[in-house]
């Protein structure tokens, strides 16, 4: 009898776990919720503080990247024209006047056009004068280049003689070299500008605006505004001007005879400006520039970059 009852004491201890675990395993699931929730959002929130921590130190190093960029080089814009060579400028007006009036004309309407006398002498006059301009602007340039060589003559003569004593001055006739450096060099200041006015002739002259425009400083500012010098009476006008760095001026010459814009310290230095021509300069470094007229050397000027 008792061997017939061990399998339904089996069979009850089965059923009797299996209640068990009906029963506990809802209270187990509820008491393992509360510590994997908090696992989770500890987790999470981990996550969280890592994500926001590099996102922090990729803008701190985007910001560090921008503040160490170089701000750019300033701009130097150089414009270049080259006057026809004195030769062709005289000759090329007759030989279009030919090619036109003559070689393209037959006799009869070279015979018509004669016969209109006041338009023949109209065509004519304006012949000859094309052909003389070239003439009566070089007139014009001979006499500016006179001027240039007799220039560093007179600024040699008053500072080396009128403005020394005859002591000093014979003090420096007993120093040779200096003696004979000091007037090579003259002599060679003297007649660069004759040199340099026939080379004009014979190739066509060489005249070059230059305009630099400062560095662009990445703090999205607008440009200085230009500012304006007219050379009028002979006199720069104004002649004392302050501006701030950066800002570009223009030198335009109203006079009849040419000038030149000149900075002592060599910073910047236009070619000639014949009447209604205009040179620009940036001054994108601050300082005081004290400027002159190399043609007329008793015109001078000072702008004050801050």
């Amino acid at each position: 009898m008792n061997e017939s009852l061990l399998p339904v004491r089996v069979r009850l201890a089965a059923v009797a776990l299996v209640t068990a675990a009906l029963v506990l395993a809802p209270a187990v699931a509820v008491d393992a919720a509360p510590h994997q929730s908090k696992h989770h959002k500890s987790a999470h929130k981990k996550k969280h503080h890592k994500h926001k921590a590099k996102k922090k130190k990729h803008k701190a190093k985007r910001k560090a990247g921008s503040a160490a960029s170089p701000a750019s080089a300033p701009t130097t814009t150089e414009t270049c024209t080259t006057t026809k060579p004195y030769a062709s400028a005289t000759a090329d007006p007759f030989e279009q006047h030919m090619n036109d009036a003559h070689f393209s004309r037959s006799p009869t309407e070279q015979a018509q056009d004669i016969a209109d006398t006041s338009e023949w002498i109209n065509v004519h006059t304006i012949l000859v004068e094309a052909m003389a301009a070239p003439s009566l602007e070089q007139g014009d340039k001979l006499t500016t280049v006179l001027q240039e060589a007799i220039a560093p003559f007179l600024a040699h003569f008053y500072a080396a003689h009128l403005e020394q004593s005859p002591t000093q001055q014979m003090e420096a006739l007993l120093d040779p070299s200096t003696y004979t450096l000091t007037h090579t060099v003259l002599v060679e200041q003297m007649l660069q500008p004759v040199a340099d006015y026939f080379s004009a002739v014979l190739s066509g002259e060489k005249s070059c605006t230059t305009t630099t425009t400062p560095p662009s400083g990445g703090g999205g500012s607008a440009p200085a505004e230009a500012k304006a010098i007219a050379i009028h009476g002979h006199m720069f006008m104004p002649s004392d001007v302050t501006v701030p760095t950066g800002t570009p001026v223009t030198w335009t010459n109203d006079d009849s005879e040419p000038h030149t814009v000149v900075a002592k310290d060599g910073a910047f230095k236009s070619a000639t400006l014949e009447k209604g021509k205009s040179y620009s300069y940036t001054f994108s470094s601050p300082g005081t520039y004290a400027y002159y007229c190399s043609v007329h050397p008793d015109m001078k000027a000072t702008i004050t970059a801050k």
